[in-house]
C-alpha cells in the first residue's frame, strides 16, 4: 500500500483518526508494516522521492521521517536509487542520511559504497564515509571521445577509494580525500594520492598530494599534482615547490649488433 505526502508536511488525515491521536500527543507515529512504501515531495520543484523500508516513522513536530530495515530509496528527478539498513528524511533541510552498507547509484552507472552517506537534495551533494578501517569505494564510467569514436577498449570503469568521498551530481565532480587510491583498467592505469578530482563532464583527473601513478605496470610518475586528460591520454605533472617531478619508464632496448661473425666476401676470378 502506498500513501503520499505533500511537502513541506506529510498528510497524515488519510492514516485515520486512530493514528491523529498518537501524533496529538506526542509528536510521532510509527507507520505499520502494511504502509511500507511511501511517497513525499521535496521542496526542490516538489519531486516525487519514494521510500520503501520494513518499518517507517515520521514526527510531525521536526518534521523527519525515520525509516528501518532494508530502506530503499528512489528520486527519479536525478536518476538515484540507494539501499541502506537505515534512513532518515529531514524534510525542512531537504537532506537524506544513509546508514549500514549503503549503496548509491546514480543515472543507471556511478555508484557509491559506504557505512554512513549524507543527501543535500538542494546541492544535489552525496558526502560518504566508510565502516572504521575501510574505506568508501566508488565507481564512475568513462565516456573517453576518442575511443567511443575508433571502437578502442579506452572507455570503462574508474574506481575511486578514499577515507571520505563526495560527489556532486549537478557538477558532475567526485572528489575523494584521504590515502586515495584510483584504478582505471582500460589504460592499465593505478594511482596513489592525499586528494583526486574527477570531472566527470570535461573528462578530467586531478591529483593533489604525494601524487604516484604507474601506466602498464611498469611506467611511473611522482610529483605533488597531476592532471590527466582522459581523452588526450595526457600527464601534466608539476613538483612541490622546490621539488622536481620524477618519471621512470622502461626502455626497450634491442642490441643492434650480431652475436655470428662477419661472412669472408667472395673473390671475383679475372678472365
Amino acid at each position: 500500500m502506498t500513501h503520499n505526502y505533500r511537502s513541506p508536511k506529510f498528510q497524515l488525515r488519510r492514516l485515520g483518526l486512530a493514528l491523529m491521536l498518537p501524533v496529538a500527543l506526542c509528536g510521532a507515529v510509527v507507520i505499520p508494516t502494511q504502509l511500507q512504501t511511501a511517497t513525499a515531495q521535496t521542496s526542490s520543484n516538489n519531486r516525487a522521492l519514494s521510500i520503501s523500508a520494513d518499518q517507517q516513522e515520521y514526527n510531525a513536530k521536526n518534521e523527519v521521517v525515520t525509516i528501518r530495515g532494508n530502506v530503499q530509496i528512489s528520486y527519479p528527478a536525478r536518476q538515484i536509487k540507494a539501499t541502506a539498513a537505515l534512513g532518515q528524511f529531514f524534510v525542512r533541510q531537504n537532506q537524506i542520511d544513509l546508514t549500514g552498507g549503503v549503496y548509491i547509484l546514480q543515472g543507471g552507472k556511478n555508484n557509491i559504497r559506504g557505512e554512513k552517506a549524507t543527501y543535500l537534495i538542494n546541492e544535489g551533494r552525496f558526502i560518504a564515509t566508510p565502516r572504521s578501517g575501510s574505506q568508501v569505494v566508488s565507481t564512475y564510467v568513462v565516456n573517453n571521445t576518442n575511443a567511443r569514436n575508433q571502437g578502442s577498449v579506452g572507455n570503462g570503469p574508474l574506481t575511486m577509494r578514499a577515507n571520505l568521498q563526495e560527489y556532486n551530481s549537478n557538477t558532475g565532480i567526485a572528489t575523494g580525500r584521504g590515502n586515495v587510491k584510483l584504478s582505471y583498467p582500460a589504460r592499465q592505469i593505478k594511482a596513489t594520492a592525499a586528494q583526486a578530482q574527477f570531472f566527470e563532464r570535461e573528462q578530467r583527473i586531478i591529483l593533489s598530494g604525494g601524487v604516484y601513478i604507474l601506466q602498464d605496470g611498469k611506467n611511473s610518475i611522482r610529483g605533488e599534482t597531476v592532471t590527466y586528460l582522459i581523452d588526450e591520454q595526457r600527464f601534466v605533472a608539476a613538483p612541490k615547490s622546490g621539488g622536481r617531478v620524477e618519471s621512470t619508464y622502461i626502455v626497450d632496448d634491442i642490441p643492434t649488433q650480431s652475436n655470428q661473425a662477419p661472412s669472408t666476401p667472395r673473390l671475383r676470378r679475372n678472365n
